[in-house]
């Protein structure tokens, strides 16, 4: 069975993918071919969802890597799932799921991009001060929207 993948960064030679079908992350190394175990699974059993927002980097303190992704449903305003995976050498996986308030996450109607992912980062931020990440490469993806107007 063939898979549609969602490239989330890479970092050190590993690049970390999301399953868009089964809703797992997992690390792959194309010169070694090396797999890490699938990261426990997204509930994505609705049908119309995005990904607002992911990040890959490596926390050198720990010694390990670190796949930030948020998923919400497209036209529902109060859902979203955060999570935050972690990949260490003893092959397992930790899921930390980010409760964060929605209005912190959502961009306003009337708001600037830049004033977004201020808000963005601020939540990033906020996962640094907690010490979830020591230093994070957030990859920025803006999708224009056509409105039917004009």
């Amino acid at each position: 069975m063939e898979h549609r993948l969602h490239f989330l960064g890479s970092c050190n030679g590993l690049v970390c993918l999301f399953d868009i079908d089964e809703g797992y992350v997992r690390l792959w190394n194309p010169s070694t071919k090396f797999e890490s175990n699938k990261s426990p699974y997204l509930n994505l059993s609705f049908d119309k969802w995005s990904i607002a927002f992911y990040g890959f980097s490596y926390d050198h303190v720990n010694d390990k890597y670190k796949a930030l992704v948020d998923v919400r449903i497209i036209g529902n305003i109060g859902y979203e799932n955060v999570r935050l995976y972690t990949f260490g050498e003893n092959k397992k996986i930790r899921v930390q799921t980010l409760r964060g308030d929605f209005k912190h996450l959502f961009m306003e109607e009337f708001e600037s991009i830049s004033n977004y992912f201020f808000r963005v980062f601020s939540v990033v931020n906020q996962l640094k001060i907690n010490g979830d990440v020591d230093e994070v490469k957030v990859m920025e993806k803006m999708i224009w929207m056509h409105d039917g107007l004009g």
